[in-house]
């Protein structure tokens, strides 16, 4: 149980580590340098070293007041930038949004789709889900937004592995450009700040739109390897082992059902007191 629990505090620690606590604290010493040195002295190495070096009182170095100090700074150092990783993970779901034209910012140009009437992005990374869509409901007539929760509980482990794997690259490019985003305030303050904005905007969304495609190559070809699996788990044969338009069809029409919901019956009017005689 003791190694165990070593075990799992250690992959915590590091998980934190590279996903919270390193980028955190890499913004708080951009905002820092940014607070010291500012424009006029924006390169000025010696000026943020010094201000560092007086964080500690000079005069009280070999008291145990400067430990508790440090111990201190350390300690909320890591609570903000844990707090601050958290943002940037909420403002990586916001960019990822944006990316595939949700919502009334979304990115990319729209398309009003003449079937369903759903408005489509016909540009940027979105545009490639759209594709991704469009194309599955050509060739198997099948509604790939209905289908998808049903087909995952079909997969096998490693093709659900392979999608999780992909996934997560999309949502840390995502998270890479919410990052560069965030440094671009700073810039205000201390113009170096803009490098590191502009590499990780631009970083991010080249990973995106990589992780995009091949995201959607993966979806295709689980379509294409386990589309008759789907069929055959909601009740629809395949005679010839593989998904035809017409199951697809058939599949996507047995999605769409509508239940109506179960009410009451009426109470008979005699029963009500609140309505006189004549209302009867």
């Amino acid at each position: 149980m003791t190694s165990l629990l070593k075990g799992f505090l250690g992959k915590a620690s590091e998980r934190w580590a590279t996903q919270l606590g390193l980028p955190g604290l890499l913004f708080l010493t951009l905002c820092w340098s940014a607070y010291r040195l500012g424009h006029a002295d924006a390169l000025n190495v010696r000026l943020l070293l010094d201000g560092s070096a007086d964080v500690v009182d000079p005069a009280a170095r070999s008291d145990v007041r400067v430990a508790v100090r440090l111990a201190l700074g350390v300690v909320f150092a890591a609570l903000a930038a844990t707090v601050v990783g958290l943002a940037v993970r909420e403002l990586g779901s916001v960019v990822q949004k944006l990316w595939l034209g949700e919502g009334r910012w979304g990115l990319g140009r729209a398309r009003t789709d003449p079937v369903t009437g759903a408005s489509a992005p016909t540009s940027g990374i979105g545009a490639r889900f759209g594709r991704l869509h469009g194309d599955i409901g050509a060739y198997y007539s099948l509604d790939l937004a209905a289908a998808w929760p049903r087909l995952w509980l079909v997969l096998p482990e490693s093709a659900r592995a392979d999608l999780t794997t992909v996934s997560a690259g999309f949502r840390q490019a995502a998270e890479a450009q919410a990052w560069g985003l965030l440094c671009l305030p700073v810039a205000c303050w201390w113009w170096p700040a803009a490098v590191p904005a502009a590499v990780l905007i631009a970083t991010g969304w080249g990973r995106g739109r990589a992780a995009a495609e091949e995201f959607a190559t993966l979806v295709e070809s689980v379509v294409d390897v386990h589309g008759a699996a789907l069929a055959t788990a909601l009740g629809f044969d395949c005679p010839d082992g593989r998904l035809t338009p017409e199951t697809g069809q058939r599949v996507s029409d047995h999605l769409a059902r509508r239940r109506p919901l179960r009410r009451r019956p009426p109470r008979p009017a005699a029963a009500d007191p609140a309505r006189g005689p004549a209302e009867n």
